[in-house]
């Protein structure tokens, strides 16, 4: 990704029983050490729009090395560490 480049797509996640019993207001997904704003959650997709700049790495990926970017999908009581 460029940073500064136009941001359309949306981020997808599949799964199972995602909106089982929690609203989108109870998920939270991080791109590197940014937000990506939640838009749509159903049973079977979870939805969001990554930020417009890229974000910083918060640390090596041990699969992927340097430059990228790790995902995490957070929900209801979860911390950060």
């Amino acid at each position: 990704m460029n940073s500064r480049s136009p941001r359309c797509q949306l981020l997808v996640i599949q799964g199972k029983n995602l909106g089982r019993g929690v609203r989108i207001s109870d998920y939270r997904v991080e791109i590197g050490n940014s937000s990506c704003n939640i838009s749509y959650l159903n049973d079977s997709l979870l939805t969001c729009r990554p930020p417009y700049d890229e974000p910083s790495s918060l640390h090596e990926d041990p699969f992927c090395g340097t430059g990228y970017n790790s995902i995490l999908v957070c929900y209801a009581a979860c911390s950060l560490v």
